[in-house]
C-alpha cells in the first residue's frame, strides 16, 4: 500500500518549500518519525510519516510545494517470508 505524505494546512500561506528531508529516498521510516522539514512563512514544520514502510521523495529540498500537495510518499513493506 502507499501512503502520501503531503503538505498540511499551516497558518495563512499556501505555499511550503522543502527544507529538509532527514530521510533519504529508499530509506526505512517509522510512523509519526518526523520525516522531512517545511518552511512556511519562516517559520520550519516537521512533518510525520503517516505510515511505516520505505520513503519516495517527490519534492526535492529547495522546492515548492502548495498546501495540500503531495512531498512524497511511504510504500508499506512487504511481510514476506
Amino acid at each position: 500500500m502507499i501512503h502520501e505524505i503531503r503538505l498540511p494546512a499551516v497558518g495563512a500561506s499556501a505555499v511550503g518549500e522543502v527544507s529538509e528531508w532527514y530521510k533519504a529516498p529508499e530509506q526505512s521510516v517509522t510512523a509519526g518519525e518526523p520525516i522531512v522539514a517545511v518552511d512556511i512563512d519562516k517559520v520550519l514544520i516537521d512533518v510525520p510519516a503517516p505510515a511505516d514502510g520505505v520513503l519516495t521523495v517527490v519534492v526535492p529540498e529547495g522546492q515548492t510545494v502548495e498546501t495540500g500537495g503531495v512531498l512524497g510518499w511511504i510504500t508499506a513493506r512487504s511481510d514476506e517470508g
